[in-house]
Parts: structure tokens; C-alpha cells; sequence
């Protein structure tokens, strides 16, 4: 098994969360793996700017956090 990390930006800032799996992590994977974080650590917000009208994950992600997926990475 091998430590991913997923970086993303958030208030223009980098940040990053490792996860421990035996593959590269798919991008679907990983917005999930943000998703869940960032509902336990960041308050939501109403990103008003962004005006992408989806219900995918990763859009999801955009408009209620302010987070984008920027890389995976093998540590």
C-alpha cells in the first residue's frame, strides 16, 4: 500500500491530505476524499463568483468551500 497525497488550493493557499492506497487515486476518488474533509474542518461558503452550474462533486466542492483538486502525488 502506498501514501498519496492530494493537493489543493483553498484562499490562496496550498494544502494537502495523504491517503494510503494501493493505486493512484482517480480524480473522482480524490474530490471525495477533499469533500469529506473539508466538511469536517471547513465552515461552508456560498462562492457567489463561481457560475458553473453542476452538481458534480468537484463543482460542488468549488462552490460550497472554495477548494480546488490541484494534484496527486505519490509520497
Amino acid at each position: 500500500m502506498s501514501t498519496w497525497a492530494i493537493a489543493f488550493s483553498r484562499d490562496n493557499s496550498t494544502n494537502k491530505i495523504e491517503i494510503d492506497s494501493a493505486t493512484k487515486p482517480t480524480m473522482e476518488k480524490a474530490v471525495a476524499q477533499v469533500m469529506k474533509w473539508a466538511e469536517a474542518n471547513v465552515e461552508p461558503e456560498h462562492h457567489e463568483d463561481t457560475q458553473i452550474d453542476s452538481r458534480e462533486r468537484a463543482t460542488l466542492l468549488l462552490k460550497r468551500y472554495g477548494i480546488t483538486i490541484t494534484g496527486i502525488a505519490q509520497v
